[in-house]
């Protein structure tokens, strides 16, 4: 397990999930060769996959740092966001001149926290297949 208090400890890529509330952390080491830290920024956009420009969009800054990209996003900063699946660009942009190019890009689920929320945490499938569970049960005569 990791301290992800600890910059050195941090991810290096993009997680698969995350949990609104919750401190979410990763780092980038590998742009760094190509895109130097202090004349580039790294953006990430992210967008519910239920439909672009949906009120569920919103966008991460890295903070480079000699030779890393560090995503660094506060536990009262991820409270405010939706739970959904989302699709995420990153985008490294050229300080000079504002030109930008992707530079990587993915998927990665958004949960509530199970600690602070009240909402269902079953799947989809779950809940289908415990509402035909009950259905069943409620018609079956033996």
């Amino acid at each position: 397990m990791a301290n992800i208090f600890d910059r050195s400890e941090y991810p290096t890529q993009e997680p698969y999930e995350l949990i609104i509330g919750d401190r979410w952390v990763w780092k980038r080491e590998d742009l760094h060769d190509l895109y130097t830290v202090g004349s580039y920024t790294l953006t990430y956009y992210f967008d519910s996959d239920t439909g672009g420009g949906s009120s569920n969009s919103f966008n991460i800054s890295a903070t480079g740092v000699t030779d890393t990209y560090f995503v660094e996003v506060g536990s009262s900063t991820t409270v405010n966001y939706t739970a959904d699946d989302y699709i995420w660009n990153a985008f490294i942009t050229r300080d000079s001149d504002s030109e930008r190019v992707l530079v990587d890009s993915g998927k990665l689920t958004i949960k509530a926290n199970f600690a602070t929320t009240t909402v269902d945490q079953r799947s989809h499938n779950k809940k289908v297949l415990d509402a035909l569970k009950a259905l069943m049960e409620n018609k079956a005569t033996i």
